[in-house]
């Protein structure tokens, strides 16, 4: 009844059956792709756990359009006092107790960077990760270190893996991780 009343809707707006139809797939397709997008887009208004997660834990979120891209490529980072991570890099990390990028993170494996280059970018490469530069919203450049992970991508800022947990620059990060992780497992 409750589908029929709907399509009296549209017929007392003058809609033909065909165009109702349409009307209602469109409708359905938007509200359906709403919540994906959001999550990828970061859109204002709309529901995005991750941006709601990195403001609740008095993060600051970041755009960024990955170099080269045209904008095709964009995204979001959760910025804790100069630690730059992937918001949806830190919902999985947080929601599911592993993340690659914040995995090797806290590991911070050993590894030598390659002389003459910059040492995060190779320590990016040396623990399996690819090295993209992006143009964050407020203009500056970033070097982000993305590995991929179960048909998404894991970011986390080059300097930030580089610099490792025991930095004091990355202490807000560690803290939270660590913190957040204790209460999820509890």
């Amino acid at each position: 009844m409750k589908n029929r009343m709907n399509l009296n809707l549209f017929s007392t707006l003058g809609f033909k059956t065909t165009t109702r139809i349409g009307l209602l797939t469109v409708l359905f397709a938007a509200f359906s792709l709403a919540p994906a997008f959001a999550l990828e887009s970061g859109w204002a208004g709309l529901p995005n756990p991750a941006s709601g997660l990195c403001l609740k834990l008095n993060g600051t979120p970041v755009a960024y359009t990955l170099a080269g891209s045209g904008g095709s490529s964009s995204g979001l980072l959760c910025d804790f006092n100069g630690a730059l991570v992937g918001e949806t890099s830190l919902w999985y990390a947080l929601n599911t107790g592993h993340e690659l990028a914040l995995d090797k993170f806290l590991e911070h494996p050993s590894a030598t960077p390659q002389p003459n280059v910059n040492p995060a970018s190779s320590y990016c490469g040396l623990v399996g990760g690819t090295f993209l530069l992006a143009n964050l919203a407020n203009g500056d450049a970033a070097g982000l270190c993305m590995f991929s992970e179960g048909g998404h991508l894991s970011i986390i800022e080059e300097w930030t893996l580089f610099r490792g947990p025991q930095s004091a620059q990355n202490a807000r990060l560690l803290e939270v991780l660590t913190h957040e992780r204790s209460h999820s497992e509890e």
